[in-house]
């Protein structure tokens, strides 16, 4: 080591540590902390010591400097104006100290992430993708049996650090999480946990993972209704949210009512309807209609809710359907105004077909209290 480098470590300033000793050789590189557009410390400078080889082993990009021509060479000095102490600190002590990293969590690694990736800490950044993959993995355990303990806040936050500082094993594990909760049907935790806010922050990660996750599981690929084709809009957090909440109550309210009863026809498709699926309602039994058998259905279309016939399909003598027979939707009534609506309305109905009267009226059978 030069004299000019023990006469800097002998007039050291007082806040500057004792540099740290082998018996070998004494700390050769001087590592400054902290500047005014540091991460919190308030502007404090403050510097270390190490010995240069050290420190290299763990960085890349303090090899690269050390390895160059540059002024680090030189000086034997490099500045890391955007970490402070006590952030600097926590990453050596995780990277030093084989019990701390153990005990390294996801605050933990909040603090210090952006630090190992950005200035190629590689053993640091392994350790942070590590440490969040488990923290996803835990995640989607605790809500099986209804007890998390991470917000979504928090997990939405550490997806988006995962993919910011190239923590891809920990990206793919989170955004696993997300997708499955994005399609999930469950409540709480399932779409309708995400805020707008979340929805802002997973719009981009989404897009860039849609691909990834729809080759794993295809339903994977896709988000409710048509916006997944829109994740780049600047309006799809807002939609997302509401199309959750519009999900949710029809779902809700749809989950009240047993049946539903139509009257009012002067024909036979007056009687009960039954839900099937979402957004449609069938007869159980037939009727005729013109000199034909016909089944009819209540259903949601592009203008709204329809009250319809369909024919019944030709049977051959084992009762499958033949190749040939075809099956004829007609729409016997229109709701006008009802695209919106999670159920038929119980009135307002025009006729769309002529051979079509009446005034169609409808009942909402609800479930017994206790079977909801």
């Amino acid at each position: 080591m030069s004299s000019d480098g023990r006469n800097e470590q002998k007039h050291a300033a007082p806040n500057e540590p004792t540099p740290k000793k082998l018996r070998s050789s004494e700390p050769d590189l001087k590592v400054v902390l902290g500047s005014s557009g540091g991460d919190g410390g308030g502007g404090e400078v403050v510097t270390r010591w190490y010995h240069s080889q050290t420190l290299a082993a763990k960085s890349r990009y303090v090899d690269a400097m050390l390895a160059s021509p540059m002024r680090e060479r030189e000086t034997r000095t490099i500045s890391f104006p955007d970490i402070q102490a006590t952030s600097w600190d926590l990453m050596m002590n995780f990277l030093d100290d084989p019990i701390a990293s153990r005990g390294m969590d996801v605050g933990d690694v909040m603090k210090v992430a952006k630090h190992y990736d950005k200035y190629e800490f590689c053993d640091g950044r392994r350790l942070c993708d590590a440490v969040l993959v488990d923290y996803f993995k835990r995640a989607r355990q605790e809500e099986k049996s209804d007890n998390p303990s991470a917000r979504v806040d928090d997990i939405v936050e550490a997806v988006a650090l995962a993919h910011a500082t190239n923590l891809e094993k920990a990206f793919k594990e989170g955004m696993h999480y997300i997708w499955a909760n994005v399609q999930s049907n469950f409540v709480p935790y399932g779409r309708t946990m995400f805020t707008e806010d979340n929805m802002e922050t997973l719009a981009p990660l989404l897009s860039v993972s849609r691909e990834m996750f729809s080759k794993l599981n295809p339903r994977f690929g896709d988000l409710i209704g048509d916006l997944h084709n829109e994740l780049d809009k600047s309006d799809f957090p807002k939609r997302f949210v509401n199309e959750c909440r519009h999900w949710l109550t029809r779902d809700t309210l749809c989950g009240c009512i047993t049946h539903i009863v139509l009257s009012g026809t002067y024909s036979n498709a007056d009687g009960h309807f039954y839900p099937t699926e979402m957004e449609r309602y069938k007869t159980l039994g037939q009727g005729r209609w013109g000199g034909q058998q016909v089944k009819f259905e209540m259903k949601l279309q592009e203008k709204g809710w329809t009250i319809l016939r369909k024919t019944l399909p030709t049977l051959d003598v084992e009762g499958v359907q033949e190749d040939d027979s075809t099956v004829v939707e007609t729409v016997c009534w229109i709701a006008p105004c009802s695209v919106n609506l999670p159920l038929p309305p119980n009135s307002g109905w025009k006729a769309v077909d002529p051979l079509c009267s009446g005034s169609p009226r409808i009942r909402y059978l609800l479930k017994a209290e206790g079977t909801m």
